[in-house]
Order: structure tokens, then sequence, then C-alpha cells
């Protein structure tokens, strides 16, 4: 065989092993994904950062994520205003270090089934209206999802942010404030 035809048979096997291999930053099944957890505290982690089962909806997996968070919004918005932002708060925390466990557990910078900063971000865009009716629970909720999901400005800025914990959190958190912040203005108009 000649040195021509090494090269392409090297160049023919390396092209076959590529369609193979995914790349490191390729979305993988979950399935695939579910074998690398080492320890009871990274199911754990994957639990809380899944937000119990909605994480793993098949289909819109932030929006379900958020829904989920909306019983425990109800349950916070009728505590005090301490209470309300120290569960945020630690929410929020609890989520930085989680997401980043996920996303090192399942080898993705941003794993839509991790879905703790919906939580976070729905909870911070409440967390403006505690003294308003319930009523404006719904209208912040749904603002949150279009910022979330549309990532206007800045919201798309911040997503890149390393590590990817702060990139996970950063764009929800943002998302949280302008909804809760734009939601209370109108709120106050009306």
């Amino acid at each position: 065989m000649g040195e021509k035809e090494k090269s392409e048979e090297s160049q023919t096997q390396e092209r076959d092993a590529s369609a193979v291999a995914p790349s490191p930053t390729a979305k993988r099944p979950l399935t695939q994904a579910l074998c690398q957890p080492r320890s009871i505290f990274d199911w754990l982690a994957l639990g809380v950062a899944w937000w119990g089962p909605s994480g793993l909806s098949p289909i819109a997996p932030g929006t379900v994520g958020s829904l989920f968070t909306l019983p425990l919004v109800w349950v916070l918005y009728h505590q005090s205003f301490m209470t309300y932002w120290l569960s945020t708060l630690g929410i929020t925390a609890v989520g930085f270090l989680v997401s980043q466990r996920a996303a090192e557990i399942l080898q993705d910078k941003d794993p839509s089934s991790v879905v703790i900063d919906e939580v976070a971000g729905v909870l911070i865009a409440c967390g403006f209206l505690l003294q308003l009716e319930p009523l404006w629970i719904l209208p912040a909720w749904v603002l949150f999802r279009v910022l979330d999901i549309t990532k206007w400005g800045w919201i798309d800025r911040v997503q890149y942010w390393k590590p990817p914990a702060l990139g996970i959190m950063a764009d929800d958190i943002l998302a949280g404030l302008i909804a809760g912040v734009v939601t209370l203005s109108a709120a106050s108009l009306s």
C-alpha cells in the first residue's frame, strides 16, 4: 500500500470514528447520561437539579419545572417576607451547587433536564409581588417564561458565563428579576 492510500485509509477511519463517537458538547440521551452518577450524592444532586421528575419531561422541561414550582410559590406566598426570601436564596444557592454537579455528571454545560434554575427564577419573579394579590403570580410566571425562552438581551449573554453553574443559573435569575420588576410596575399602574 502506498503512502497516499494509507493516508486516505486513516482519514476514512477517523471520519468513521467521529461519526460514531459523540462530540463532548453534543446532547446525549438521558439514558446514556444516567450511567455517570457515582454516589448517592450524585443522584441527590440530579434529583434536586431536575426538581423531582419535572426536569425529565420529554417536552419543555423548563416550562414543566416552572409549573412544578407554583405550589411552592403558593405556600411561601402565605408566609412572612423573610421566610419567602430566605427560602428563595437557599434554593438559589443550592441551585448553583447541584447544577454544577449535574453539568459534570451529564457532561453537558447546560443540560435541559436541569430546571432548578427555573425554580429560582420563578421564586425571584414572584417574590417582588408579595404585597399584591396572588393573582399577579400568573403574569409574572408568564413573563418569566417568555424572557427565559426568548433569552432577550443580557439574559442571552449571561447564559454563557463560566463555570457552568453560573451560566445555568444567571440567565434565569436575571429573567426572574426583570419579570418581577415589570410585573410589579404593571400592577402599580392598575
